[in-house]
């Protein structure tokens, strides 16, 4: 938290006469050393060209010294030549500097990564003095340790472990080579520093102790600029206002080294619109954009960056001042709080007052002459070297000085007719007089261009009837506007055969609108073509008729390519590779401010490669297939756009008129419907008006007030969807956005009915968006039904799985049932099987058979399969990733059934542990159709997926092993296999082999050392038997029943029914003839493991408690029932 407070300093006050004493003791002539110490990390931003400024402006206005320092310390994003670029740019706008790299100074080197000794000396200085400490905690726990902190939505923040550490331990571990951080004791956590804008600024710190020197000897920003500007012997720190939050730290240090501080001087933020931080992601944000692509002269971009007044005293905003005059009247006092704000027409504005102001000679013919070099072909560099020429062209722009701003404008602008063939001579003629135009252009005439002698009979023949033609041009244009409304506000099903042969066409399979596109283009252009025959018959009479037909057939020209443009290929496809766009953060995707903050409250980093392609393209409103690998993010890749894009709706919105939902997203089951939905409230919970709902949760039995509430978003699957629709069917009318999320699923899961009802109640046109990450094109009738426009494919260069790198997966090859489980207990209790885990099984029985064996050794789980209630598998669901639950038990319906012949209901067993039942015996079982564990249900921090019952296809390996890995973390994923699974396990293989190499390693298990572990799971499993699990399973239904708020009118009426529900025979619990099975003796425990405790927690819990019973052994029942009693508040006062 940082408080600010502004407060005027009188010359009698303690602060004013510090101050003063500061300056008069400084070792420099002036006293005022001031430093530019920019990162070459990429290009120069456009707020480190205004913090160079005003950094030269406060050295030259106190004839001080101004300082350029390279700080280079970040070796994993030093860009080789940037810091060369950076000095090219600093003479380029004439901010000539004291002290640099390349001049040279009494101070350096000027580049940190040739001091480094000098950091390490100064860290081991804070060291002796207890000001600082090495720290050994490794990469792992530090990102544990961020998680864990974002869980509880707490800041992170590091822990201070290794602060009391002795210096013995601390040598012993240097000797031993372990990796160590130099991290400094932040022993105070209010700090109040004065600031010569902001006035006193009080921060309260509460990260932790922050590191001084990094494992490779190089320091950390805070050390560095510390040390260098100590060393460099700085007064006067000033950079931008994002840097206020590090202060308190370097104040800090400045009183460790017992130093003398320097003055702080933060100016306010470049912002976009007032409230945004101009972003990376903007052109405009770097200062290239403004030198070699626009080509503003350097004192207009000087005069933009102080045009807030900031800075210069009595500023006058229509004056353009030379970098001389902003010296004479610079003044900090007058520098402002308030952000600046990005405005096009003030830096068009000093652009034009530049180019006024501006000598030829020395300024803008080499300004001109470089930049036309860079940006036209060779073909036009004669014409550049023609100073003669060139001077013409200067005076014909000074005559013109409303119309240039920039040398952009001739190159691309409307005056590049100087160096190029213009492709339309009347367009250039509506930027200025034709009078004038003729009148310089004939002084220009013996320079051989053609281009120039082909405008400048136009601009004779055009010369006094120009406000004419205008004047019916425009005229003429609102005339087709309202046309082209009518039009469209028309039955937009004509028939193609009725437009002619003017318009040509390309239509597509996958596209069914882009043929009413084409003829809605045709129906247009056939009223312009009615518009420009009356604007010419409407024109002077003096035009000559040859004159007329030739306007005409360009006219005809240009809206046949116009027409044959707008029917474009309407399936392009973007193969998307990790560098292609490269967003480092979410706050290059320019979101709104709060809706970042919840993205930093969910721990998301940086967004994935599939977030960095497809939230620029959902932005820009493109319809999008995408297909990415499971846990790339595709949630939020579409999530996040959409949320943005009705932020935008509703700040643009001046009533209700036409109230949601403007979203839709389905989902082919509930509990994929619940985790996007849960999502969506997570991202929204900052933005009270944006209403969404989930449809898969509701009774439609009870109110249907929700019908009248109009949600923004809406989450489904389509049959609950199909229902709403038939009872509202004005539901979906101001529809934007469709999202199909699993795609592929929405047809295998037996949708296309209620696909195809749905597609009734959409309006004609939205947005859709198809995701998946087994996407292919067995959607072409999804895409027939909702597509609406042109189609942009995403297909990521990426194996459907994470590389080894991120994902290890393992398979344990065992002989028999019996070793299956032995090998897995085994994992569980010797602690080999750290973290979350998923653990899949072929189908439900095998689910509560896996439950009950794990139980009988005191493992807790979770149970998660298609035959529970929808609510009870959200719930499982929300439990296990809350973290209640440190391993879930899955089987998935869906993916089972697709991978074979088996029937509903019907599982493929494996030997004589599989329950002894046979295929003919068993019955068909009802599954939920809108059930699914494998497929898009995303169990948040799973460090392993176990494959129980090996998977029988390639694409439910995929679907299950993706749920670890997902986004930046890492997982393993470990697989069992027996020889009835050894087919299934060599399609797999090859698979993987190859797409991905030979990623599935054995895992070497050494049975004869697990005997003991074997022989205890055979007496569990032993005790499993089918009469256990059917009570089991009956003892859930119990729990269900009587947890369901549908029945409780029912109990309330027959409570005698909720009795015996609540006083039914209980048998689920195994009868083991050992109580202490669950117990893991060293005996039992591998030689190389040995040494460490493999009890659970809940056996030493246990033991707690049975020696606090021994301790009140000799306790009364009613000297118990007393200490109750007095221990009650409520009962512990006398009446």
């Amino acid at each position: 938290m940082v408080l600010i407070q502004k407060m005027p300093v009188s010359s009698s006050s303690i602060l004013y006469r510090w101050r003063c004493s500061r300056l008069k003791s400084t070792p420099t002539a002036s006293g005022v050393r001031v430093r530019f110490a920019p990162s070459p990390t990429g290009k120069m931003h456009l707020g480190g060209l205004r913090t160079a400024l005003y950094n030269f402006l406060f050295a030259r206005s106190h004839s001080g010294s101004f300082i350029v320092r390279i700080e280079d310390t970040d070796q994993q994003r030093t860009v080789q030549g940037a810091a060369r670029q950076i000095e090219e740019i600093l003479d380029h706008f004439e901010l000539y500097r004291d002290e640099g790299p390349s001049k040279g100074g009494p101070f350096g080197p000027y580049v940190q990564s040739q001091r480094l000794n000098t950091y390490v000396d100064a860290a081991e200085r804070l060291i002796d003095a207890g000001h600082a400490y090495r720290c050994f905690c490794s990469q792992e726990r530090l990102k544990m340790l961020r998680r864990e902190a974002l869980r509880k939505r707490e800041t992170p923040r590091y822990d201070n472990l290794c602060r009391g550490l002795s210096r013995e331990e601390t040598a012993a571990r240097m000797r031993g080579g372990e990796p160590s951080v130099v991290r400094f004791k932040m022993k105070q956590k209010d700090i109040t520093f004065q600031d010569e804008v902001f006035g006193i600024i009080s921060q309260v710190f509460d990260e932790g102790d922050f590191v001084l020197l990094k494992s490779d000897s190089y320091p950390t920003y805070h050390l560095a600029n510390v040390v260098d500007d100590h060393a460099m012997r700085i007064s006067h720190i000033i950079r931008g206002m994002e840097w206020i939050s590090s202060t308190p730290k370097h104040v800090q240090l400045y009183r460790a080294f017992d130093w003398e501080q320097p003055l702080w001087l933060h100016l306010p933020l470049i912002t976009r619109d007032g409230s945004r931080k101009l972003s990376k992601r903007d052109e405009d944000a770097f200062v290239e954009f403004y030198r070699e692509q626009e080509g503003y002269l350097p004192l207009a971009v000087l005069n933009f960056l102080v045009r807030n007044g900031s800075g210069i005293r009595d500023f006058r905003a229509n004056h353009l001042y030379t970098l001389e005059e902003m010296v004479e009247n610079f003044d900090h006092t007058t520098i402002g709080r308030r952000n600046f704000m990005m405005d096009q027409q003030s830096l068009d504005k000093y652009g034009r007052l530049a180019f006024q102001k501006a000598d030829f000679e020395k300024t803008l013919l080499p300004e001109i002459s470089n930049y036309l070099r860079r940006r036209l072909p060779p073909g036009s560099h004669g014409l550049i070297d023609d100073e003669t020429y060139m001077r013409k062209i200067v005076d014909f722009l000074w005559r013109n000085e409303e119309g240039f701003a920039r040398l952009s404008q001739l190159s691309s602008g409307q005056f590049k007719f100087f160096f190029s063939l213009a492709s339309d001579a009347s367009k250039v003629l509506d930027v200025f007089n034709a009078d004038l135009a003729f009148r310089l252009l004939s002084e220009i005439r013996n320079h051989g261009s053609r281009n120039l002698e082909c405008l400048r009979r136009l601009a004779s023949e055009r010369s006094g009837l120009r406000e004419t033609t205008a004047m019916a041009y425009k005229g003429a244009r609102k005339e087709t506007a309202k046309c082209v409304r009518e039009v469209e506000a028309s039955d937009q099903k004509m028939e193609d055969e009725e437009g002619g042969e003017d318009c040509v066409r390309a239509t597509s399979n996958d596209d069914l609108g882009t043929e009413e596109s084409a003829g809605n283009c045709r129906r247009k252009e056939l009223i312009e073509d009615e518009v420009e025959e009356k604007v010419a018959s409407d024109s002077d009479d003096g035009n000559s008729s040859g004159m007329k037909k030739r306007s005409r057939r360009r006219c005809k020209l240009r809206r046949k390519k116009k027409c044959i443009d707008t029917s474009v290929q309407t399936n392009t496809v973007v193969q998307s590779t990790a560098g292609l766009n490269e967003f480092t953060n979410f706050d290059e995707f320019n979101l709104d401010e709060r809706l970042l903050k919840a993205i930093g409250e969910l721990g998301w980093e940086k967004p994935t490669q599939i977030q960095q392609t497809m939230i620029p393209l959902a932005l820009e409103g493109k319809n999008i297939t995408a297909r990415a690998r499971t846990g790339s993010g595709k949630t939020a890749a579409f999530i996040l756009p959409i949320i943005q894009k009705l932020l935008h709706l509703t700040n643009m919105s001046s009533s209700h008129s036409s109230p949601g939902p403007y979203a839709l997203f389905i989902a082919p089951s509930r509990e994929l419907s619940a985790q996007i939905f849960k999502l969506i409230l997570q991202l929204t919970a900052a933005f009270p008006f944006l209403r969404s709902v989930n449809l898969s949760d509701f009774d439609f039995s009870a109110e249907i007030i929700w019908l009248k509430e109009h949600p923004d978003m809406i989450v489904s699957t389509p049959s609950r969807l199909v229902d709403a629709c038939k009872r509202m069917p004005q539901l979906c009318e101001q529809l934007r956005y469709v999202v199909l999320d699993e795609a592929d699923l929405l047809l295998s899961y037996g949708y296309e009915n209620d696909m195809r009802q749905l597609k009734q109640f959409l309006p004609q046109n939205y947005q859709t968006i198809f995701t998946s990450a087994t996407l292919t094109e067995d959607i072409s009738p999804l895409k027939k039904m909702f597509l609406n426009g042109a189609l942009v494919t995403l297909r990521l260069k990426e194996g459907q799985l994470p590389d080894s790198n991120q994902l290890t997966q393992y398979l344990i090859t065992c002989r028999n049932e019996e070793e299956k489980f032995a090998v897995l207990l085994a994992l569980m209790k010797l602690k080999l099987l750290v973290g979350k885990s998923v653990i899949f099984v072929s189908n439900p029985d095998r689910c509560y058979q896996l439950g009950l064996f794990l139980q009988a050794f005191q493992i807790r789980s979770c149970i998660l399969n298609a035959q529970m209630p929808a609510n009870s598998r959200c719930h499982v669901v929300d439990e296990f990733n809350e973290g209640h639950y440190s391993y879930i038990i899955a089987s998935d319906v869906s993916g089972v059934l697709a991978e074979g012949d088996a029937q509903e209901g019907q599982w493929p067993l494996t030997d004589e542990y599989s329950l002894g039942i046979t295929k003919e015996k068993k019955k068909r079982k009802r599954f939920d159709k809108e059930s699914g564990v494998a497929r898009g249900i995303d169990f948040t921090h799973v460090s392993s997926v176990v494959n129980f019952d090996f998977p029988t296809s390639f694409d439910c390996y995929v679907h299950r092993v993706g749920r670890t890995a997902r986004g930046w973390d890492k997982g393993t994923a470990i697989s069992f296999a027996t020889p009835n699974e050894a087919a299934s396990v060599e399609l797999v293989r090859h698979e993987m082999v190859s797409e991905m190499g030979p990623v599935i390693m054995p895992y070497a298990i050494h049975i004869s050392e697990l005997e003991s572990f074997v022989l205890r799971a055979r007496e569990a499993l032993a005790a499993c038997t089918r009469s256990v699990i059917r009570e089991a399973r009956l003892a859930e239904i119990r729990g269900e029943a009587l947890r369901s708020r549908k029945l409780d009118g029912y109990f309330a009426e027959n409570p005698r029914e909720r009795t015996l529900l609540q006083h039914d025979k209980k048998l689920y619990t195994l009868s083991l003839h050992s109580p202490a099975i669950a117990d893991v003796p060293d005996y039992m425990v591998p030689a190389s493991l040995r040494g460490m405790s493999f009890n659970s927690n809940a056996q030493q819990n246990g033991r707690k408690r049975r020696s606090q019973r021994q301790k009140h052994k000799g306790i009364t029942a009613a000297q118990s029932k007393h200490r109750r009693r007095m221990e009650d508040p409520l009962r512990s006062f006398c009446a």
